[in-house]
């Protein structure tokens, strides 16, 4: 009998690969056309192609998927920071700027949006999840990151904890952009001059005095 000849890493890869993109995309497919709380991992899987076996060794149940879905593209955008924005435009703009691209991507599916942010509070340990939280922490890196860069500046006082300062900007990007998805159509400009009132609000408190 002839030797069984198994797949090249690289051809394991990129079935792996492949599987992933067909379950986010079926995924993606039915929490929009059927909802969140109605579509089954079962119907996932099948349209996905793949075995419910398959399935779990990607996320660790429903909701697990629900962050698969996103993690690629927010921990991108979590990545990206402040690196394209204008220097040159007031703090709280700036901060304003780096949270449009999020508000951005949760308005090419807004019904995927409201699952997304309901169920960002019930955090677990499943994979997807700490993916998730390690992307948040990211942003907050980023954000922490540019008040220390402002401090040396004198924009923000030298005795501010820029983790605590950047946490309280995160949790206002939160509660705003929840609170503008809510709406049956979201409005994104309006979320985003929201968002920036209330960072110029914190930036009153934190600011360098005169």
């Amino acid at each position: 009998m002839a030797p069984k000849i198994s797949a090249s890493p690289g051809r394991r890869a990129r079935n792996k690969q492949d599987k992933a993109l067909r379950l986010r995309a079926a995924a993606r497919e039915l929490f929009v056309e059927r909802g969140y709380d109605q579509a089954t991992t079962r119907e996932i899987a099948l349209r996905a192609g793949i075995g419910m076996g398959t399935l779990f060794t990607y996320a660790h149940d429903k909701r697990d998927l629900l962050f698969l879905i996103v993690n690629d593209e927010l921990e991108a955008l979590a990545a990206a920071g402040f690196g394209a924005i204008d220097p040159a435009l007031p703090a709280p703009a700036q901060i304003a700027a780096l949270f449009a691209g999020f508000f951005a991507f949760f308005a090419q599916a807004p019904d995927l949006a409201r699952f997304i942010l309901r169920e960002q509070i019930f955090f677990e340990s499943a994979p997807q999840a700490r993916r998730f939280l390690a992307a948040r922490g990211l942003l907050l890196e980023q954000v922490a990151r540019r008040l220390t860069h402002w401090q040396a500046e004198g924009v923000v006082r030298a005795g501010v904890d820029a983790y605590a300062a950047g946490r309280a900007i995160v949790a206002l990007f939160s509660a705003v952009v929840r609170d503008c998805f809510a709406e049956p159509q979201p409005d994104i400009d309006a979320g985003l001059a929201r968002l920036r009132e209330l960072v110029e609000l914190l930036f009153d408190g934190i600011g360098e005095i005169a």
